[in-house]
Parts: structure tokens; C-alpha cells; sequence
């Protein structure tokens, strides 16, 4: 192990060596008695490593970026990974199983900080009472002048502030009123000089109609749905980044974790979209090219159905930039949901505060903590309704992986709110993500590979009849379709929309051993099952000549295309990254310029016909200069 440790770990083990020497001479030239020499030299010795441990944790991972936070997160996942035992046959399909922090991946792991650091820009002078729907305003803004603006929806990519009023020191009850999800406070000095403003949420009123319609719909107690999904996250990564949280679901909720649930589409939006609507496409990475300029108030979304069982629905993404319905999409023309948080988070992010906040940060807070806040008020309320929730965390892991694990005892504590809901079996708490990441570094090894196709997905129900079958289904081959089906099984059957053409109620019926990625509707290019079948070698000619073709059925889809035609570059090879066999397939990734844009061509035969399927971009690009879906991850800009 010592011809592995970096030299300056080296240098700190020489460093104690010479201590050591010292101490020694130090205790042959003094009158210590040679009994009291031993144990002396054995306690320096054992302090010192101790602490040469913990100031590097690069003594037992033996790689860049190692800290003794690895260290903690490593030991922590030693109890969470038992051996997968298949009480009926093992599955046709056979997913690769790796260590969440396999050495391979630790050249690229960056442990998770345990906060997100948010600089005050601005003292805070209001404090937004959800349980009570009262504002306070501090005792600090006597001396200024403060207002509130109710934030009203003004179609699904504007806000508008309406009613502007007076604030006075002290708590001020506010009427919960329709279409109001937030309001903005503003200060000013006796200059008239702006000084302070924010953005709170506050509470909807619901329309007269849907408390009609929820109190006389549903006599029968229905259960709860919640829904907490993070962007970009894998099962390994979640063991990685949320040890706490995955620990507490797997402990104190008997939630069952999919060890071989795989994505079906690329991006957030054709995987969420199954999981919402069931989408029935083959490709659902096609569905932008014939839906682009559509509104997507008339898509089969499932808390619609829930909504008319009398279910009160929630909705919230934390980034709207990159929103599901609204990245090359129009959104909806109508609220889609009682409680909708597009409008607060687009307020925000057109803020004067955020401007000058810190990453991740709207003023002293972490944005990802807006969100949780909200749901934990949502979750205290007294509420008689049922509900259906589906909140999605995207920025905090979208660009920056490892800061989700700074939300990890957040989400923890959000999770606590639940328990008695769920181990009660009143609620179905589902955990997911849309597909792992797909432009982290890890993504360029042959773990990322594996990883970007298994997203997360956690379910925790209080029947033990579902927990048995889940328990099953745990190690068997999923995806989004199943996920649709249990949300579908719920409804009653007056309301239960069509069984899609691939999906099992994975909650109620065991998925079949022998069932392969196709029955599943997972397209070929996200299948990891693997195969006893020899897929050959690597011939370094064949891998160039192999590389340079896929350059030039590149360019040539540029080509083809009015738009991308005049506004991309026409790339060349710089150079092949990788190449590593899974299953009977050969996976080779290559680096173009100009752009130094990273391919994967996953493939069988030297020979095979290229289509654009087969490539997945997997490092991240800029703002796009084309709106085409398909095309845009493969053009550089500028001519």
C-alpha cells in the first residue's frame, strides 16, 4: 500500500518517522525508565497516525480528491449493499453491480460539502408564517417604509405583482386569496431608495369549486401520494451523496430501492413524462419533434385524474429554466395544479437578490430548502383532503452533483414528517430521478456508463403485502412504465386510465424473470443487461476508422438540417477517449473539435449501420444556437 499513497502522503509519513527519531533520542538521552520507553514510543505513534488519517484521507483511498469525509461516506455504505438473492431464478437480465465508490470512479468523486454556504447580502426583515399564513416584519425596519405585492401567474413564463399594500413591525395575518402562491416584500429608507426585498410562498386559496368537488368526490378514504424526485441522480450516487437519506428509507421506512430500474429516454423530459402520463411512444426521445409547439394543458398528465377523484396536487420544480414542461416546450395555458410553484421560482430568478446571491442561494437561503419548506408545511397542515405530490428538485444536482449531498439531513428531516403516513399505509411515498448523470466526469467511465442509465427509485408502502412483492421486484428489471402503473393502480377504476403497452403495477404483481428490456420499453441504447456472449475485442484500426465515420454521420445530420447546416461547426476527431465492452456490446467514446464535445457510440458489430440512437453526448454544452432537440447536443456554434 505504500508504493500507492502520493508523494505527499509520503512526505507526512517521513515526516513522522523523523519525529519519531527525535522522540527516541530524546527518551535514550533522558532518565525516562526503560519500562516507560515501549509504551511512550507506542502511544506518539498511534496519535500520529491518528491524526495523519484524519487530515488526509488519501492514506486508504489512494487518489486525488480523497477527504476524510470520503472516508466517512465509505464506511457508511458498508451496511446498505446485501447480496442480491433471487428466491424464484435469477433474471434474464443481468445489470452490473459496482461499489458505489469502485475504485475506478475515484479520480473523478468529489465528496459532497456538508452545507451550502449563503453570503448575506441583505439583512432579512420579513418572516413568512406558513402554519399561521402570517408575515412578520422584523423590528430592524422601523425606520422604513414596507409593502406587499401579491405574485400572480401571468401565462406559465411570466409573473405579474398586483395590490400593493402597507407593512407595519409585528405579524400581519394574510388572507389566503385564489392564484396566490407568493407574495413580494419591499423596503424603503426614507430616501424612498429601495433597501430590501423577498420573495416568500404563501398558501393558495382553492377555488370554491375544487373544495366542492373534494369534499364530495371521495367518501372513501384514499391514500396519499408523494412524490420527491431529484434531477440526475443514480441509486450508486444516491448511496454516495445521501448516505443519511438513503439509510433512513431503507431503515425507518422499509422502503424497497430498484437495484436494476432503468431510464427510457435520454433527458428529464420523455422519462417523466412516462412516469406522469405513460407515454406510449416507442422513442420517446422523438416526442419533442412533433409536440414542440404545442401547450400541454391536453396531455394525459395523472394528477388530473387524481384531481377529479377530489385528490388535492401539487407540482414544483425548484429550476424553471430547465423545467420539464417548459425547456423547447410552451408550458401550460391553464394552473396544471392546486399548488404550482412555476411563478414563485420564475420571480425569483428574476430577483435583484439573486443576482447578488451565492451559488445555489436566494439571499441566506439555499433554494433547494424553499422548496423543502414548503413541502414540510404542506405535510403539517390539518388537511382532510388526499393529496397527490410531485415535487422535483433539478439545480442543486443538475450541474453540480455533488451539492445534493449538502440537502442529504434536509431531506432527512422532510422524510420524518412522513413516517406515521406512510408505515400507516394513509401514504405511497415514492423517491426517484429521471436517469443518473449524464455529463459528470464519473459518466466517462465504465460505471457513469452503467450509472446514467439506472436512475433512483425508492418506494415505501405500509402494506406488507406490497412490501413483500416489492422486496422481489427490488432485483428485477424495471423501468418508468412500471413506476406509471403503480400511480395508475391507485386511482379507482371509474377513473383508472388505459394499461400501458409495457408496464407492471410493480406494487401488487411480480415481474416475470425472464423479462427483457424490449418488454420493458427500454430502447437497446439504455439496456444493461448484460450477455455470457463474447463481444470481441478492440482493434485500434477498426476503433479509428470506426471513429471517423461517426464524425462524419455527424456532420452529415448537421448538414441535412436548414438551420444547424448554417449555424454549426463542422466537427473533426481529435481524438478516442475510451473503449470497454458491456455484455455483448462495445461502447467507444470519442472527443471532437472544435468544442471538445465527448461522443459515446454504443454498438455490436464494426459494421453496424450508424443512427443517431446509438450516440449519446456525455460533457456538457453551452446555450444552444438551434432549437432542435435531436441535433442540438451535437452542434458547436458559430460557422
Amino acid at each position: 500500500m505504500v508504493g500507492l499513497l502520493h508523494s505527499h502522503t509520503l512526505k507526512r509519513r517521513q515526516s513522522i518517522c523523523r519525529s519519531r527519531t527525535i522522540v527516541m533520542s530524546f527518551i535514550a538521552n533522558s532518565r525516562i525508565p526503560r519500562r516507560c520507553t515501549n509504551a511512550a514510543l507506542t502511544l506518539f505513534t498511534v496519535i500520529f497516525t491518528l491524526v495523519l488519517i484524519i487530515q488526509d484521507g488519501n492514506l486508504l483511498f489512494d487518489e486525488p480528491g480523497r477527504t476524510a469525509q470520503s472516508l466517512k461516506n465509505h464506511l457508511m455504505l458498508n451496511w446498505s449493499e446485501p447480496p442480491i438473492i433471487f428466491a424464484k431464478g435469477a433474471p434474464v437480465c443481468k445489470v452490473p453491480q459496482f461499489h458505489p465508490l469502485d475504485k475506478e470512479i475515484w479520480p473523478y468523486y468529489r465528496a459532497p460539502p456538508s452545507e451550502i454556504h449563503c453570503k448575506r447580502r441583505q439583512e432579512p426583515m420579513s418572516y413568512m408564517h406558513l402554519e399561521t399564513s402570517e408575515l412578520e416584519i422584523s423590528s430592524r425596519a422601523y425606520l422604513y417604509s414596507c409593502f406587499a405585492e401579491d405574485l400572480l401567474r401571468d401565462g406559465d413564463n411570466g409573473v405579474k405583482f398586483v395590490e400593493l399594500r402597507p407593512l407595519f413591525v409585528g405579524r400581519t395575518y394574510l388572507e389566503q386569496r385564489t392564484g396566490v402562491q407568493a407574495i413580494r416584500v419591499t423596503c424603503y429608507n426614507v430616501l424612498k431608495i429601495l433597501t430590501y426585498s423577498h420573495i416568500h410562498l404563501v398558501a393558495p386559496k382553492l377555488a370554491p369549486k375544487k373544495i366542492a368537488n373534494a369534499l364530495g368526490a371521495a367518501p372513501k378514504k384514499r391514500r396519499n401520494v408523494f412524490i420527491f424526485g431529484i434531477d440526475s441522480l443514480s441509486r450508486l450516487a444516491a448511496l454516495r451523496m445521501l448516505p443519511l437519506t438513503y439509510k433512513y428509507l431503507v431503515n425507518n421506512l422499509s422502503a424497497s430501492v430498484l437495484r436494476s430500474h432503468h431510464k427510457i429516454g435520454d433527458n428529464t423530459f420523455p422519462n417523466l413524462l412516462t412516469i406522469l402520463s405513460g407515454n406510449r411512444k416507442k422513442h420517446p426521445n422523438d416526442i419533442h419533434s412533433s409536440q414542440e409547439t404545442h401547450m400541454c394543458d391536453k396531455w394525459p398528465l395523472i394528477w388530473k385524474r387524481y384531481a377529479k377523484e377530489g385528490y388535492e396536487t401539487f407540482y414544483g420544480e425548484d429550476y424553471p429554466k430547465f423545467a420539464t414542461f417548459n425547456y423547447l416546450l410552451n408550458g401550460f395555458i391553464n394552473q396544471p395544479t392546486d399548488h404550482y410553484l412555476r411563478p414563485f421560482w420564475l420571480a425569483v430568478e428574476s430577483s435583484m437578490v439573486l443576482r447578488s446571491s451565492s451559488l445555489l442561494c436566494y439571499g441566506i437561503t439555499p433554494k433547494y430548502k424553499l422548496q423543502l419548506d414548503y413541502l414540510r408545511y404542506f405535510l403539517r397542515r390539518n388537511s382532510t383532503d388526499p393529496y397527490f405530490v410531485f415535487s422535483f428538485l433539478v439545480e442543486i444536482s443538475h450541474d453540480y452533483q455533488e451539492y445534493v449531498g449538502a440537502a442529504d439531513q434536509d431531506i432527512v428531516s422532510m422524510l420524518e414528517l412522513l413516517r406515521e403516513q406512510v408505515l400507516s399505509g394513509e401514504t405511497l411515498l415514492i423517491v426517484l430521478s429521471d436517469h443518473g448523470h449524464r455529463f459528470d466526469p464519473i459518466r466517462r467511465t465504465r460505471q457513469g456508463h452503467v450509472e446514467e442509465r439506472l436512475p433512483l427509485l425508492a418506494i415505501a408502502t405500509g402494506d406488507s403485502s406490497q412490501r413483500t412483492t416489492l422486496a422481489y421486484n427490488s432485483n428485477m428489471l424495471t423501468s418508468h412504465y412500471d413506476t406509471y402503473e403503480v400511480l395508475r393502480s391507485l386511482l379507482p377504476a371509474r377513473s383508472r386510465p388505459e394499461q400501458t403497452e409495457f408496464g407492471i403495477n410493480i406494487l401488487d404483481n411480480l415481474v416475470p424473470s425472464n423479462r427483457t428490456c424490449s418488454q420493458a420499453g427500454i430502447p437497446d441504447l439504455y439496456c444493461t443487461c448484460t450477455s455470457q456472449e463474447d463481444a470481441g475485442g478492440f482493434d485500434e484500426g477498426m476503433a479509428i476508422d470506426l471513429a471517423q465515420r461517426a464524425v462524419g454521420f455527424i456532420n452529415s445530420m448537421l448538414q441535412k438540417d436548414y438551420i444547424s447546416s448554417s449555424a454549426c461547426s463542422r466537427l473533426s476527431l481529435k481524438k478516442i477517449a475510451s473503449m470497454f465492452l458491456i455484455g455483448y456490446e462495445k461502447v467507444l467514446s470519442l472527443e471532437t473539435s472544435p468544442g471538445n464535445a465527448l461522443f459515446e457510440l454504443r454498438f455490436r458489430d464494426w459494421n453496424d449501420q450508424l443512427e443517431e440512437p446509438m450516440f449519446s453526448r456525455i460533457n456538457r454544452y453551452g446555450e444552444p444556437c438551434i432549437r432542435s432537440q435531436t441535433l442540438r447536443k451535437y452542434c458547436y456554434c458559430g460557422r
